[in-house]
């Protein structure tokens, strides 16, 4: 995995964990690394017009932009007026009005027509009140932004979540559409150059009270769409990993170990940042020889599974639970990961237990949330226990055929081991009470045909504020623990 390292002082460490979802302006690196441009997005294209901030809106060159759709012909310019033929209208603007004439129809905008230094200027919501009654083509357009995509153009987004690790910080991109990523470093930041879709990000710039991460904010001014990632004025190493086919982009940053930095030396930023194994529930290319990791979040659709006072519900917190461990793995980039169901879907035990199987999962953990009756918080993990009679260890291979429901048999004395490595490295973490390995007839893990375990988080009770349970660093620990197992387990 490349790594990119920024040389400056040292603050202290105070990390803190939470969505990063602050508002900010367009000021900043996009001034700094490129010109106030207004980007068109076509199907094949893009191009750049100059962008004007007159009192209140930002300003297009009018001319220039009616080229870009097409030809306007017999221009007439007189008494602080213009007018052009464009695609078969009269087109008419007067210096200092609102008010725009297109065939017959009149059209009011917010700010008025400007006429300066010889030039024609019309406010950006030209494009969607005027534009879009004279072009064929549709248009989306955010207000706010410097950016249109024009026609059969699908922008990319993503969804940002930051979380602190030890000695760091890690930002999860969850991208709409596959994206590229190449790197490098300018006036100590790092630029991350984003290829494929052009990008409508949900914020121009996310702010971070945080001395790692400083903040990270979105580019296109050049037409090329890019992420700036400022880090904290320490000496900092990033560690990117592109993982799930392009879909989610892992940001590890960390301070440098002097010993490897004492002379100074900043390594170059690489040309591409590598991909990692995509982590879905179907084929994976390339991924093969990687072990797969099966997730199972409890519950799901109408089946909410346990509440408690507060209205927490299991499948809610399985899920968001769930999805900590995927990334985390993800980051190793050692498995590839499977979920046994995707968002808020009522699922099956045999589907989950197909789900699986068909993806030959070397390692399937199930994941729940109950009321234990301990009176705080609590973990348990399960093992399968087979009905009395049956045979526990018989070996898979020496069979012509093995019974849907005796499956988990063979692998037994792997799961107990699996289950006590959790034990192990959960309960490493304080203010726990954590329970020794439980053999326990689950019929989930019954049909798993890998090493398999079941866990309990407590206590949920719908008598009791269950607070505690939503506890972001609390979410993270137990997270990190299940993935320290995995590893243990996996090699």
């Amino acid at each position: 995995m490349p790594s990119l390292t920024k040389r400056a002082s040292i603050l202290p460490l105070a990390l803190g964990l939470g969505w990063a979802v602050v508002w900010a302006t367009l000021l900043g690196p996009s001034r700094a690394l490129g010109a106030e441009n207004f980007i068109f997005y076509f199907p094949s294209r893009h191009e750049a017009l100059p962008l004007r901030q007159i009192d209140q809106s930002g300003y297009l060159p009018l001319e220039k932009t009616l080229r870009l759709f097409g030809r306007p012909v017999n221009k007439r310019e007189r008494q602080g007026r213009v007018s052009w033929r464009f695609n078969r209208r009269q087109l008419e603007v007067r210096a200092g009005q609102k008010r725009v004439r297109v065939g017959r129809k009149r059209v009011d905008l917010p700010f008025p027509v400007r006429h300066l230094d010889g030039e024609w200027w019309v406010p950006i919501s030209f494009l969607t009140e005027v534009l879009g009654e004279i072009i064929p083509d549709a248009m989306e357009y955010h207000a706010g932004t410097r950016r249109i995509f024009i026609g059969e153009v699908e922008p990319n987004s993503f969804e940002l979540r930051f979380d602190s690790l030890p000695g760091g910080a890690r930002l999860t991109l969850q991208f709409l559409q596959q994206t590229s990523i190449s790197a490098a470093e300018e006036e100590g930041n790092w630029i991350l150059y984003l290829g494929g879709h052009p990008l409508q990000p949900p914020q121009p710039r996310f702010e971070f009270s945080n001395p790692i991460i400083k903040s990270l904010a979105f580019d296109d001014q050049d037409g090329r769409p890019k992420l700036i990632l400022t880090p904290g004025p320490d000496q900092m190493t990033l560690r990117p990993l592109l993982a799930e086919g392009g879909m989610v982009l892992i940001l590890d940053v960390a301070r440098s170990d002097p010993a490897r930095t004492a002379e100074g030396r900043t390594p170059r930023a690489p040309e591409s940042i590598a991909p990692a194994p995509a982590a879905s529930g179907g084929p994976v290319v390339g991924a093969d020889s990687l072990p797969a990791v099966v997730l199972d979040p409890g519950h799901g659709g109408i089946d909410s599974g346990a509440r408690g006072q507060n209205g927490l519900s299991e499948k809610d917190w399985t899920w968001r639970f769930t999805y900590q461990v995927r990334l985390a793995l993800i980051a190793t980039g050692k498995f590839r990961v499977v979920m046994t169901r995707n968002g808020d879907q009522l699922r099956s035990l045999d589907q989950r237990a197909i789900t699986a199987n068909t993806n030959r999962g070397a390692v399937f953990v199930s994941f729940h949330l109950g009321h234990t009756g301990a009176g705080q918080r609590t973990v348990a993990p399960y093992i399968y226990q087979p009905p009395f009679g049956t045979t526990t260890a018989r070996s898979a291979g020496a069979l012509s055929f093995v019974p849907w429901e005796e499956v988990q048999n063979s692998h037994l004395p792997e799961s107990l081991r699996l289950a006590q490595y959790l034990r192990d490295e959960l309960a490493a973490i304080e203010d726990i009470a954590i329970r020794e390995p439980v053999s326990a007839p689950v019929r989930l893990l019954r049909s798993v045909d890998s090493p398999a375990a079941f866990i309990e988080v407590g206590d949920l009770s719908s008598l009791e504020d269950s607070g505690d349970l939503e506890d972001p660093e609390f979410i993270l620990q137990l997270a990190q623990a299940v993935v320290r197992a995995i590893e243990r387990f996996s090699y």
